[in-house]
């Protein structure tokens, strides 16, 4: 979701949504002083689990070269019918 107007673009695909996703962790981090290296565990709610290698591939471009624990689970169906939700924890 695009975090300046609120709004879902369902035409966007896994790859595009995914990459909005981690730039809004990115900048939530960022808000908190934190990065990518304080976060401890994600979780990954995809629409369809074949979508997990591209999903994957873009989540790898920003965890760094120790990525935090992580799972992954597919979900019936996510707010606003999005494609990926990925919530983090992240410690100081």
């Amino acid at each position: 979701m695009d975090p300046i107007h609120q709004v879902y673009d369902p035409t966007q695909t896994v790859v595009e949504e995914t990459h909005l996703v981690m730039n809004n962790i990115s900048a939530l981090l960022n808000t908190a002083g934190m990065n990518w290296n304080h976060v401890v565990k994600a979780t990954i709610f995809l629409k369809s689990m074949s979508d997990y290698t591209a999903v994957n591939e873009v989540y790898g471009q920003f965890v760094g070269d120790i990525p935090p624990a992580r799972e992954a689970v597919q979900v019936v169906q996510l707010p606003r019918d999005c494609k990926v939700e990925i919530s983090v924890i992240a410690s100081i």
